[in-house]
């Protein structure tokens, strides 16, 4: 099985409060024919606190060639968690994206 792991990129600000969807493209990484079957996000704290990071995914991952979905809500204001996307495909590989996600309560510091 090949692993490939990519930097995280800077996702849109989660405002305290909203729910939404973040979209992890594999679009690059598969290749022609290739879909993907099966993934799962982890959520982890990489700046401020919050005790459960994990509470900010509502439901499971959802694959949606060449997409993860993933239903977030809540979070704790001034806190930067690690979105970790792991997607297996048809061809047996487990491919990565990753995105950093502040949760913000605009108009405040």
């Amino acid at each position: 099985m090949t692993n490939i792991t990519r930097e995280p990129e800077l996702l849109l600000p989660l405002e305290l409060g909203e729910t939404d969807v973040l979209s992890f493209d594999y679009t690059d990484s598969l290749a022609a024919g290739e879909t993907i079957t099966s993934a799962t996000v982890t959520v982890s704290v990489v700046e401020g606190t919050d005790p459960t990071p994990s509470a900010l995914k509502v439901g499971a991952a959802q694959a949606s060639t060449p997409y993860v979905l993933q239903k977030v809500s809540g979070g704790v204001r001034n806190t930067t968690y690690l979105c970790y996307s792991a997607a297996v495909t048809n061809a047996g590989r487990t491919l990565v994206v990753a995105g950093l996600l502040p949760v913000i309560k605009f108009g405040q510091p």
